[in-house]
């Protein structure tokens, strides 16, 4: 198997496909005539990304309202990372604040049951999340802005 495989970007969790993904390129790269392709159970598109990478003509599709965020960002997206970058930097300055996701999924202290995540990520979450929408921005923009906070979350959860 090659190793010329794109790079992809994810979350952890169980129906990931990244371990499957130079399997699922070898047998595509077998059909030379394929220019087209639906991903119809994309999750967080790491096999949408990478066929795009590829330079295919990528469709993806998924019951969840996060995989059409993602395929947004990962197959839309077409502003340089400095555009984002500004908007993240004033993103990263705001200061937390509780709100749906502190109050149902924050913990106050990692003794007091069993939560994802720490009080003080989900105060910078709610912050986050309201700002976002709040920016006057395209919907492919606010999908590239959302991305990025759910990759930050998954690196900060209490989860294995």
């Amino acid at each position: 198997m090659e190793n010329n495989i794109p790079e992809t970007e994810g979350i952890k969790y169980t129906g990931s496909k990244l371990k499957m993904l130079p399997y699922i390129l070898q047998e595509i790269q077998l059909l030379p005539d394929v220019k087209h392709i639906l991903d119809g159970f994309s999750g967080t598109t790491r096999v949408a990304q990478a066929l795009y990478k590829l330079g295919y003509d990528v469709t993806c599709n998924d019951i969840a309202y996060w995989s059409e965020t993602f395929g947004k960002c990962y197959l839309q997206a077409d502003k340089p990372i400095e555009y984002y970058q500004q908007i993240i930097n004033h993103l990263n300055s705001l200061h937390g604040k509780t709100g749906w996701f502190s109050e149902h999924y924050g913990a106050k202290d990692l003794t007091n049951g069993k939560f994802p995540f720490q009080l003080k990520n989900t105060r910078k979450l709610d912050a986050t999340r309201e700002e976002i929408d709040n920016i006057d921005l395209s919907d492919i923009d606010k999908s590239v802005l959302l991305t990025s906070l759910i990759l930050a979350l998954d690196t900060v959860d209490n989860t294995i």
